[in-house]
């Protein structure tokens, strides 16, 4: 994430580089409990941050940052159901009633945090009932089912090392554009807050945005994929949520 002084942040406005929105300290979403209501056939809860962005005109660079704390000790021991972070979003994933939305899941990048075992999820390899699996998730648009690069990068974490009591902090950076477009490039890390022991950490490039509007939002969720009978609450404690952008200076006289 970068970082500029206020003399130099109306500078780079002034030219047209940034847009300030975003550039500068901002209040973060207040912390808030996500429990997954029962249905079928696949369910979960989700909530946008309370702050979004839009893309602006002629950017050429866009980065997102989150940094959240996760107690999900509970549901991370008992089963098959995951927590989810995603970036440069264009809605989140459910419903109020818990089915995906219409633009499921938001088209964005972010992590999976959970049982990711395959075939579902072919990427974690050595994924088991005694670990849990962090990995970096390209997020669908439209249709939950459709075409989506799932899980990359997936880490193996010892189910001990998320005992309850514990809380993790999330932190994900994604950079879009210049000399990455029309792909992006993402570091997620897991670290046990308390600690700060890193649990896993994970990079990948050339992930493929697939969110079709220019909106940039961050959602937070929780799945209830599997229907289990007792739901498992998860806390999220937002700590950083930005968003930057570079545009294009304007064209003297015109655009080539």
């Amino acid at each position: 994430m970068k970082w500029f002084s206020a003399p130099t942040l109306v500078l780079l406005a002034a030219i047209g580089l940034i847009q300030l929105s975003g550039a500068t300290a901002q209040a973060v979403t207040p912390p808030f409990v996500l429990n997954p209501a029962l249905c079928a056939p696949v369910c979960g809860a989700s909530q946008l941050a309370d702050r979004s962005w839009i893309k602006p005109g002629r950017a050429i660079y866009e980065e997102q940052s989150v940094d959240v704390d996760i107690d999900a000790a509970d549901l991370l021991q008992a089963g098959q159901e995951s927590v989810f972070v995603s970036t440069l979003s264009g809605d989140q994933a459910f419903t109020p009633a818990g089915q995906f939305t219409a633009n499921a899941t938001g088209g964005g990048i972010g992590i999976v945090l959970g049982s990711a075992q395959p075939p579902y999820h072919p990427n974690c390899v050595g994924a088991t009932a005694q670990n849990r699996q962090f990995g970096i998730f390209g997020y669908t648009w439209a249709a939950p089912w459709a075409s989506t690069p799932g899980v990359m990068d997936c880490k193996n974490i010892p189910k001990a090392a998320l005992s309850r009591g514990t809380t993790v902090r999330v932190s994900i950076d994604t950079y879009c554009g210049r000399g990455l477009a029309p792909v992006c490039s993402v570091t997620a890390t897991l670290t046990n807050k308390a600690t700060g022991a890193v649990l896993a950490q994970s990079s990948v490039s050339g992930v493929r945005i697939k969110n079709p509007l220019n909106a940039r939002k961050v959602w937070y969720g929780v799945s209830n994929f599997y229907a289990d009978a007792a739901n498992y609450p998860v806390s999220f404690a937002p700590k950083v949520e930005t968003y930057y952008a570079e545009i294009e200076p304007q064209c003297n006289p015109i655009c080539p």
